[in-house]
């Protein structure tokens, strides 16, 4: 963490995370999904407290959990003037993605108290070239099996 951060006046700060072992979690974590996986992420803050500029960036490669593996996950944020742009991308492999991505109106800051909430509807999309459905096993095991198949998708 580098910067400063405080609850009144200017924000310039940054979080950042490197080539964290994701298997190092397995040991806290009651479902012990056997999660593996390398993870960075960045979140840098700028503007003030009442009127904050937030970007975010997060990568995993590969993701495995309970068996299952995506090749990468990408994600992406940016919140300012009271919208958030964000996207996301899964990869399961060199021809098996999904990508989503959405516009959400919001207000964020910490001003004088702490408020983070949806204005407004969100405009957004996924799109998937077709995708293998087994890694939603992973969520949860004891509620989600036997899922398998591959879907293709385009919703607006």
């Amino acid at each position: 963490m580098q910067g400063q951060a405080d609850f009144v006046g200017p924000q310039d700060v940054t979080f950042r995370v490197s080539g964290l072992d994701l298997g190092d979690l397995n040991p806290f974590l009651a479902s012990n999904p056997g999660i593996a996986g390398t993870l960075s992420t960045s979140i840098r803050v700028t503007g003030t407290s009442a009127a904050p500029i937030v970007v975010a960036k997060m990568q995993i490669r590969p993701l495995s959990a309970h068996g299952n593996t995506l090749s990468e996950v990408d994600a992406n944020a940016r919140y300012t003037n009271g919208q958030m742009v964000a996207d996301a991308e899964v990869f399961q492999n060199a021809t098996n993605q999904l990508i989503a991505n959405a516009t959400i109106p919001m207000q964020l800051g910490w001003d004088r108290k702490f408020v983070a909430y949806a204005s407004g509807g969100i405009n957004g999309r996924v799109h998937s070239s077709g995708i293998n459905l087994a890694f939603l096993n992973s969520i949860n095991p004891k509620t989600i099996q036997g899922l398998d198949g591959n879907i293709s998708l385009i919703s607006r």
